[in-house]
């Protein structure tokens, strides 16, 4: 046998084995030691490689525009869009200060959480030689409905690029067949990039009289009515004032809300009274005061306003806002805010935040939420003191131009998910539509009992976007844009979201379930109140996943009825249920709303857990309810 050993006569294997473990237990704590270094460096590595989520905005046309004093801005465009590459162009604000009445250089800031980008227009002076465009004819043409539009022509010469007519664009349309007032833009770009444009306005008459506003919008200045007489027989005409003027167009500034009485004679001794009624001027401020608390790297801010027409924006650090609850990435032990009003009038408010304890910035809100699910939103022990919003019937207007009746119950807790209601009006609620000129979107008679009733303790948000044309289809996607914004500020139950509309309101209502818009496919459940026969588009393409329940009577227009028919027996699958009336004709909303109580059940039905209309004993009880009144079939 064979031994490794020393002279000694030691064993050299043991004992060099002997020295291998003691040098070990001599650096193991330092290996062990480098070894956390290095998990910890990776670790760091990864975190810094992680992919924060960007905005980006881009501009169409130039990031700077000239154009002279006394022209028209016309906006290039843009598009937005996040790192991951979701479109997010509906979500930027614009705050556009352009006054092309003063020559300057202003600012247009477009905002995307807390990306900006800028827009620089320089207002010139018009220099002699500059670009000049001539409109043919008159700025102002009158026709009468059913009359063919004739474009008078134009005229552009640029002192260095000559003739420039046959580069000039014309935005807008003439529609003959309807009363309104119809603008159209004339556009040129010379070849050193300055745009020159100018306006003609086009009103379409349903007699020989015309008054018109020059401003429908919310104002806080005084406004012209504008009275054009197309009578070859004119003799004079009579003011509000009492004064008598010759001329058959003529300008009357007025400087408050009413009614104003134009009285015209003809040389046959004839008498035409025209009465015009003006209800956009707005010279009251808004109110408001606002609280809040800062800490953890942030400054979470609740402000509480009110106004008789409807806030517009809040400006705060030179951003702005269009939701009442702000988060600032910053901490700020004061405030102080700027609050508009759709007219314009401000209010400037201070506030000074309170110190929150580190723990506190879990539950603050964001001014701009990541998602619109209910469970992204605070639950209602996020706060244990109720924060109330101000509650009332509030008309507004959307920073799209879209008007809209916000119905909000006393009492709303802001801290705790509250259903929504989204309610669509009749025909007869749009301002050009049969021939009704108030432009009310109160026309639905759920609005008339809740507005009748401001303190009733009704359990949802009432949200009633007012159609711009006989057709809800043109307005949707701004009514979309509405309806998620009011998600946002309210903090909406996504859960519980109802459609509901009359006539024209209740294609409306099937218009928005099948349309690709953004608040698209979120309803729990639909209740559509004599459907107007507009095409079977809406009977084949609707959400499955949505109950959808009609309401029509036997007795009113044929083909009402047998739309709301055809839907009962093509459903295919569908959570679909058609309740039959009579005696009510067209106006079934009415008893629907004063004699059930399906307004209620609307706010309970939740997307999650879809109720089935066929065999729900909430629908046999409202159906009960409307046989007690006999007007069921």
């Amino acid at each position: 046998m064979y031994f490794n050993t020393n002279v000694d006569g030691t064993n050299i294997d043991k004992e060099f084995n002997k020295k291998e473990k003691f040098n070990f237990d001599k650096y193991k704590k330092y290996i062990f030691i480098g070894l956390g270094c290095i998990l910890i460096l990776g670790l760091i590595l990864i975190f810094i490689g992680r992919k924060k989520t960007s905005y980006y905005i881009d501009l169409s046309g130039n990031r700077e525009i000239t154009i002279y004093k006394g022209d028209i801005y016309i906006e290039p465009g843009y598009t937005a869009r996040d790192s991951k590459g979701n479109d997010l162009t509906d979500k930027v604000i614009v705050n556009n200060m352009i006054d092309i009445s003063t020559t300057g250089t202003y600012e247009i800031i477009y905002t995307l959480n807390n990306t900006e980008v800028k827009r620089i227009i320089n207002v010139l002076e018009k220099p002699t030689g500059a670009t000049i465009m001539y409109l043919k004819g008159s700025t102002t043409i009158y026709l009468k409905v059913g009359d063919t539009y004739k474009e008078p022509g134009y005229k552009v010469i640029d002192s260095v690029d000559g003739n420039l007519g046959d580069k000039v664009t014309v935005t807008g349309r003439v529609d003959t067949s309807k009363v309104g007032t119809y603008k159209l833009i004339y556009s040129v770009t010379n070849n050193s990039g300055v745009t020159t444009s100018k306006q003609r306005v086009i009103v379409v008459m349903d007699s020989n009289i015309s008054l018109t506003l020059n401003n429908e919008d919310y104002t806080n200045k005084n406004v012209n009515i504008n009275i054009y007489v197309m009578d070859n027989y004119f003799d004079y005409l009579i003011l509000p004032n009492g004064n008598k003027v010759t001329s058959k167009s003529y300008t009357y500034e007025v400087s408050d809300n009413g009614e104003y009485k134009f009285i015209i004679y003809n040389k046959l001794g004839e008498k035409t009274e025209k009465t015009i009624r003006v209800k956009n001027i707005d010279k009251v401020s808004p109110t408001g005061s606002c609280s809040g608390t800062y800490g953890n790297g942030k400054s979470n801010i609740t402000i509480k306003s009110s106004d008789n027409i409807g806030i517009s924006k809040y400006i705060l650090n030179n951003n702005t806002y269009t939701t009442s609850k702000i988060t600032l990435n910053k901490e700020l032990s004061m405030v102080n805010i700027t609050i508009y009003d759709l007219a314009g009038n401000t209010t400037s408010i201070s506030c000074n935040l309170g110190k929150s304890s580190p723990s506190s910035s879990t539950n603050s809100s964001s001014s701009k939420p990541t998602s619109s699910s209910s469970s992204s939103k605070p639950s209602s022990s996020s706060s244990s003191k109720p924060n109330y919003a101000p509650s009332g019937y509030f008309t507004k207007r959307h920073s799209n131009g879209l008007k809209y009746v916000l119905f909000v119950p006393k009492n709303t807790d802001l801290n705790k998910n509250t259903p929504l209601i989204v309610s669509f009006h009749g025909g007869y609620g749009v301002g050009n539509c049969k021939n009704n000129t108030t432009g009310t979107v109160s026309y639905q008679y759920l609005l008339t009992i809740l507005k009748e009733n401001p303190n009733t303790s009704f359990p949802a948000i009432v949200l009633a976007p007012r159609s711009e044309t006989c057709n809800y289809r043109d307005s949707n996607r701004k009514v979309s844009e509405i309806i998620m914004d009011v998600i946002k500020e309210y903090n909406i139950d996504t859960d519980r979201i109802a459609l509901t509309g009359y006539s024209q309101g209740a294609a409306g209502a099937l218009d928005m379930m099948y349309q690709n818009y953004n608040a698209s496919k979120i309803y729990s459940v639909a209740a559509i109140i004599s459907p107007a026969a507009t095409g079977t588009e809406y009977l084949t393409n609707y959400h499955y996943q949505t109950p959808l329940w009609v309401f029509s009577s036997n007795d009113e227009y044929q083909a009402v009825y047998n739309f709301a028919t055809a839907l009962n027996k093509s459903q295919s699958g569908r959570n679909f249920h058609l309740t039959t009336l009579t005696g009510t004709g067209h106006s079934t909303d009415n008893p629907i709303y004063k004699y059930t109580d399906l307004a209620i059940w609307l706010t309970q039905q939740r997307k999650s857990n879809p109720v089935n209309l066929n065999n729900d004993s909430g629908v046999k009880n409202i159906e009960k309810q409307l046989k007690n009144h006999n007007i069921l079939n």
